[in-house]
């Protein structure tokens, strides 16, 4: 009894490795080695033949099709016993609630598969008909499973571009496992991301979906239609994480105005944050935080001395003692200010480095984080901690304000901290010394997604503070390319300390 499971799950096996193996081969070789022995065989090696049925413009796995019918011999796979198969049904119910899943169902042939299986029930079939929907159901089959566990398009350095759908190991053995027990549906969910948050705010998504096609026209229906955008494209953007590694990281989510120390799942440590303001937007990047200051110096960045500091310089001339900055040649001998004619200089010419002494009333307040990264932003206590309180909080230069900072390097240093321990920060914080700790290196990731799950269950959308979920949703639907995401954020990005 166990010889055709076996002899079922060599094959499903072989298959596997010679998709993972293959790219996109040349489909008239493969149909060149091909004898087709009946009529539907035929029928599809002339459809795979047909450029207006087939490839790259047609089907979004052009290759992975290609591929799976030429080692297939051009067997059909969801048609049997001259009608269209159990599985077929399962994959059309899939696609009908892949909106579920923040997917569009009509991105993957929904309604020229659902008038094709129409016809074949009802209707006497024909070859081209069968194999059309053989087609049209695989390429499904192969881009949901991609678009599952790595989303529909990835980011790029200027926006975000299509994505290649992908088949590596797992999707493949987890297709040809769903295929073999007729367990589709199971075997593409399992391709989703397993963490707490995309399940719950998947769950919101399903929820508010079901609320729409409850309801007629009410007053709620816009604000609904509007979280359903925002969470689809949440969804999306934690399918990216797919790849992430596990363990502890500091999460920015941008547009929560949030800093988050996670260990898997479990939430370590929390913090309001002040982001960019929209003008110079905070980017969102990996690094890894592998050391913070203690009571930093500011080097202005030079942006921010000729347009924001030089106004108040030239007006009041005791500003710069009072907000105890110091002025530095090019030579890096200090100068004094009132050896400086303000009114000469200005954003094309401009000699100096201003900079603010260590100290309470220092931008950077009392600790400043640093990673390594092309804007030269970092993550910094403030003097200013009143504007934690306002709901808006996009009011920086691009760098990240952390109002429990000092919380945060405290928690650093007790994790195994082998350089400095937490009576260490606690002396140097006592003495106002400044000082670089090395801490154990925790990944950081600084994203941008609108919805998020609370540790309460709940879910809450943030508002698009940059506007940039309309751009995404443009590129998903392949609309125009979303411009360059990065205007004017940091004007330069080679400058020590440049942003604030």
């Amino acid at each position: 009894m166990m010889m055709p499971m076996i002899s079922i799950s060599r094959k499903w096996l072989a298959l596997i490795i010679a998709l993972s193996s293959t790219g996109c081969s040349d489909s008239m070789q493969h149909l060149a080695k091909t004898s087709p022995s009946s009529p539907l065989e035929r029928a599809l090696v002339e459809l795979l033949r047909d450029s207006t049925v087939v490839g790259p413009e047609s089907l979004h796995s052009w290759c992975q099709v290609d591929d799976f019918y030429s080692l297939r011999n051009h067997r059909l796979l969801w048609y049997k016993d001259s009608k269209v198969s159990i599985l077929a049904d399962s994959m059309i119910a899939i696609l009908a609630s892949i909106e579920y899943s923040g997917l569009n169902p009509e991105d993957y042939h929904y309604d020229a598969i659902s008038m094709l299986a129409f016809r074949l029930h009802n209707s006497k079939a024909d070859v081209y008909s069968i194999a059309h929907l053989d087609l049209l159901l695989t390429d499904a089959l192969f881009s949901v499973a991609s678009h599952l566990r790595y989303g529909r398009v990835e980011p790029d350095s200027v926006g975000w571009r299509k994505r290649v759908v992908e088949s590596d190991s797992v999707i493949l053995n987890t297709i040809t496992q769903g295929i073999s027990r007729n367990r589709l549906s199971s075997a593409l969910a399992s391709l989703e991301p397993s963490s707490r948050t995309y399940k719950t705010l998947k769950r919101a998504l399903r929820e508010r979906l079901d609320s729409l096609k409850s309801q007629g026209l009410s007053i709620y229906r816009e604000a609904l239609e509007r979280e359903v955008v925002d969470l689809s494209l949440s969804l999306e953007q934690w399918r990216w994480e797919s790849n992430a590694p596990s363990g502890r990281y500091l999460l920015v989510n941008i547009p929560a105005y949030r800093l988050t120390l996670m260990n898997n799942d479990s939430v370590e440590f929390e913090s309001r944050v002040i982001v960019g303001a929209p003008y110079f937007q905070t980017p969102v990047l990996d690094g890894t935080i592998t050391n913070f200051i203690t009571y930093p110096a500011w080097n202005v960045p030079r942006r921010i001395a000729t347009r924001e500091l030089l106004p108040q310089i030239r007006s009041d001339s005791s500003y710069l003692a009072e907000h105890r900055y110091r002025v530095f040649d090019v030579y890096g001998n200090e100068v004094h200010p009132d050896s400086i004619n303000w009114w000469d200089l200005g954003e094309n010419y401009f000699p100096y480095l201003v900079q603010q002494v260590p100290g309470p009333y220092n931008a950077l307040g009392l600790v400043k984080f640093n990673f390594t990264n092309p804007y030269n932003i970092y993550l910094h206590d403030t003097n200013a901690r009143g504007l934690f309180v306002a709901k808006y909080r996009a009011l920086s230069h691009g760098c990240i304000r952390v109002e429990r900072a000092l919380d945060l390097a405290r928690h650093l240093v007790s994790v195994e901290n082998p350089w400095c321990s937490v009576r260490d920060f606690d002396r140097f914080m006592r003495e106002e010394l400044s000082q670089q700790v090395s801490v154990v290196p925790v990944p950081l990731r600084i994203r941008y997604i609108t919805c998020e799950a609370l540790t309460d269950g709940s879910v809450v959308c943030h508002r698009d503070v940059y506007g940039l979920n309309a751009r995404l949703a443009e590129a998903i639907n392949c609309r125009n390319a979303p411009p360059a995401l990065a205007v004017d954020r940091i004007e330069y990005p080679g400058e020590t300390d440049a942003c604030l």
